[in-house]
């Protein structure tokens, strides 16, 4: 079907994650972004290897993720001498077979140096554009 109603009632359930998002994208933006609810997914390390990512709300490429409270996640310990840039990433995933999709935090672990260091490699693809996992 080239015109479909998508908040008007079809007689069927019709609504997918797609539309939604697709709405919600073109309202906010295509990109990624954390909006100015809660505690903003304010992130603060409680001791060396433990951060903390407080309540909020992002967007993702149209995926509304909304964090009910204070998550935490794991930082490996680093290398003595070596600096190592790490990224803390919202990691949306969607089972291509079942249609399921979810989100998580993720650290992603970048490679220690005694030079300047890079961030690590991250998903980049594009949830409007079909990609299963996007960070």
């Amino acid at each position: 079907m080239t015109v479909e109603l998508i908040t008007g009632f079809a007689g069927t359930p019709h609504i997918g994650s797609d539309d939604i998002g697709a709405f919600q994208a073109g309202i906010v933006g295509p990109g990624d972004y954390a909006l100015a609810t809660g505690n903003q997914l304010r992130a603060t390390m409680s001791n060396a290897n433990t951060i903390a990512v407080q309540s909020g709300d992002a967007v993702l490429n149209g995926r509304h993720v909304h964090l009910t409270g204070t998550t935490t996640a794991t930082v490996q310990s680093g290398t003595q001498g070596q600096k190592r840039n790490d990224l803390v990433v919202l990691r949306y995933t969607k089972n291509t077979t079942t249609g399921v999709e979810t989100c998580s935090i993720v650290v992603l672990k970048g490679t220690p140096t005694t030079g300047t260091p890079a961030d690590p490699a991250h998903n980049t693809g594009s949830i409007l554009d079909g990609v299963a996992t996007h960070d």
